[in-house]
């Protein structure tokens, strides 16, 4: 299938935002980064021993990089490891801000440009994107191939009567 590989793809485990580093609390060996994957590849396996304690506040994370335009950009899900309401737990899915590029490029040329304060405020680095619940939305009638027929078909539907420029009338 084309469009479903993954470059870089790498798991490791972040604590408050930041990976764990060699050192900190609850470190543990990363996997190798897996330079292509494809639906075809086995299954990403990790094995490891964390603490109780520790691992109330690590979450994991999957990253990769993938295609956005002329150019990559990393994607990534996380999911707490432990906690009190980890049945509930959500994946949560990485989201680039809308206009993220626009905003980078601004941060670098106002970090070189105008008085001081200008450049300390407005030059500073700013979030690009944020994690966000991740909803895997259940597939309704019409939406496959199975059930196509329990949508109307494609193209207009609706248009306009005539005597009324507010009403809408279903076409058959």
């Amino acid at each position: 299938m084309v469009g479903n590989d993954r470059h870089e793809v790498t798991l490791h485990l972040e604590r408050d935002g930041a990976a764990l580093e060699e050192g900190d609390v609850g470190y543990v060996e990363r996997l190798p980064t897996v330079h292509k994957m494809t639906c075809d590849d086995d299954p990403l396996i990790w094995k490891f021993g964390v603490d109780h304690e520790d691992a109330e506040s690590l979450r994991c994370i999957l990253l990769w990089v993938e295609p956005f335009g002329d150019a990559i950009r990393s994607h990534g899900f996380r999911r707490k490891l432990r906690g009190a309401d980890i049945e509930k737990a959500e994946f949560e899915e990485w989201h680039w801000y809308q206009f993220f590029r626009f905003r980078r490029r601004f941060e670098s040329w106002a970090a070189q440009h105008g008085p001081r304060w200008f450049r300390e405020k407005a030059g500073r680095p700013r979030r690009l994107g944020e994690w966000r619940p991740y909803r895997m939305r259940a597939l309704q009638p019409g939406q496959t191939p199975l059930t196509s027929g329990a949508l109307p078909p494609r193209g207009r539907w609706w248009r306009r009567a005539r005597n009324s420029s507010t009403r809408l009338r279903h076409l058959p």
